[in-house]
């Protein structure tokens, strides 16, 4: 109903393994655009948010990325140092992210970020003012896939691009890194299939 394929979650797994029996950038590419973000909000966006964002990812006209590890706290959720400030309709961001696979690339990034004693889950389009990325180079795998750094200097994100409840951030976190962790045990298994 959005645009999909109306496949399962045994289908991307398989899609998974395969892919990565072939080529490891090509499954990170699936299980960050599908996995962490496509399915994440798709799990806890409203029916709104589905529509509004959903049918451009399940089409490919735009991709989706996620926004979590920190240069100081790497994906330990509760020490983010990222902020989002509430104003009035607006959460102003500030901080940035690092190892994060597309950021050169995607359109609209699952950014988790403090707020307060608590965490908020934010869709932030990369076209928003004070929004700019950075490649990482020289790593030791996956070289052909492009992982770098997104920063937030006051970008404002609307209200309404937030998942679930403000204070919900922490569990949608650990939900999206669930269907992160699927889809790359599924691709570990292609990739030790592609070495037998």
């Amino acid at each position: 109903e959005y645009g999909g394929s109306g496949t399962d979650y045994i289908s991307l797994g398989l899609v998974c393994e395969e892919l990565e029996r072939a080529d490891s950038t090509a499954r990170v590419v699936m299980s960050v655009h599908s996995g962490l973000h496509s399915l994440t909000l798709y799990q806890w966006g409203t029916e709104e948010q589905r529509r509004r964002f959903l049918p451009d990812l399940a089409s490919g006209k735009k991709v989706g990325a996620f926004g979590l590890t920190e240069p100081d706290a790497g994906s330990d959720a509760v020490n983010l140092r990222t902020t989002a400030v509430l104003d009035g309709d607006h959460y102003v961001l500030n901080g940035e992210k690092t190892w994060i696979s597309l950021a050169d690339y995607a359109d609209q990034f699952l950014v988790i970020a403090k707020s307060g004693e608590t965490h908020v889950a934010l869709i932030v389009d990369r076209n928003l003012p004070g929004f700019s990325s950075r490649a990482l180079h020289g790593k030791l795998g996956v070289r052909a896939g492009n992982t770098g750094q997104i920063f937030f200097d006051n970008v404002r994100v609307p209200v309404e691009n937030r998942l679930g409840d403000h204070g919900d951030g922490f569990k949608v976190a650990m939900s999206a890194l669930d269907h992160g962790r699927y889809t790359v045990a599924a691709g570990a298994v292609g990739i030790i299939t592609a070495c037998l």
